[in-house]
């Protein structure tokens, strides 16, 4: 089977304008946005990429953003880093396109934000936090793009990304796909976060009753096993034993564990799951195909 994003990849780059220009401090008065993909560097030198479909730009549409987070690999500093990166926002383009999405692609680099953003990087530079500054920048640019709630797509560390963020910012989710995450964030106040939601004292408490009612998509293959980077520990702590050995386990372990805890505790959810047969770690068309669905609907 044809892989679908490397063709995306290849058709759309010959046709999309790529800009990257930089910014002094008031940089979101002197941001210049174009029509199509384009790449731009925050004040502390963080890239992100921007979508902009043409009715969008020309303000002849209202419109949504659809946020996409990348994989463990988009981490990277070097090219292939930000390869990947782009690479994961060209597969939603002719979705945006169709459906009036504005899309942004943060990278979570690996300097920045130390190995650690699909934890959130939660006791530095917040990757969560970050990502609603670009969401802001994105609500000042465009009053024709309703912002205050967000479609989001991860997969991989970015699934991880995305059920933390949901967590932490239950508010701001209209729909999210987290797909195939190593691991999950446990529903459990007596370990420490980012095992479970044990925070600090001075944290705002996660609230499981909102956080359970988020839109939010589990989705996974069939054959998702111990492909790439597979983590078995985290500081010492064993997270087979808690999840599963595998993405696949792991993720109908969580998904049970939110029904165990809705139904223990009576709380409604509207967390869902999907199984996606045939398919390893990647985002094969029946994977993506479903995600899409999922946010579309």
């Amino acid at each position: 089977m044809k892989n679908k994003f490397l063709i995306l990849l290849i058709i759309i780059n010959s046709i999309l304008l790529i800009n990257f220009p930089s910014f002094s401090d008031d940089y979101i008065d002197k941001l210049k946005i174009k029509v199509g993909l384009n790449l731009y560097i925050y004040k502390d030198n963080q890239k992100f990429y921007l979508y902009i479909p043409k009715d969008i730009f020309e303000n002849k549409e209202t419109g949504k953003l659809l946020v996409i987070i990348h994989g463990y690999s988009g981490r990277k500093l070097s090219s292939d880093g930000l390869s990947s990166v782009q690479k994961s926002i060209i597969a939603w383009v002719e979705t945006a396109n169709y459906y009036n999405f504005v899309l942004l692609a943060p990278q979570f680099d690996e300097v920045k934000f130390n190995n650690d953003y699909q934890r959130l990087n939660f006791n530095k530079l917040r990757a969560d936090l970050r990502l609603n500054e670009l969401i802001e920048i994105i609500k000042i640019k465009f009053n024709n793009v309703y912002t205050d709630k967000i479609k989001i797509f991860g997969f991989s560390g970015g699934g991880q990304f995305v059920h933390r963020y949901c967590a932490f910012h239950p508010e701001k989710i209209e729909k999210a796909v987290a797909g195939s995450s190593g691991w999950y964030m446990w529903l459990d106040e007596n370990l420490q976060y980012p095992i479970g939601i044990k925070l600090q004292n001075n944290e705002k408490k996660i609230s499981i009753e909102k956080y359970l009612l988020t839109n939010l998509l589990i989705i996974v293959g069939s054959e998702d096993m111990k492909q790439g980077d597979f983590r078995e520990t985290y500081e010492g702590f064993d997270i087979s034993s808690l999840e599963g050995n595998s993405r696949y386990e792991r993720a109908i372990n969580w998904y049970n564990l939110v029904k165990k805890y809705s139904e223990d505790y009576k709380i409604k959810y509207n967390i869902e799951f999907n199984l996606i047969e045939d398919t390893k770690h990647q985002i094969s068309d029946k994977l993506f195909n479903a995600s899409r669905t999922y946010l579309l609907k």
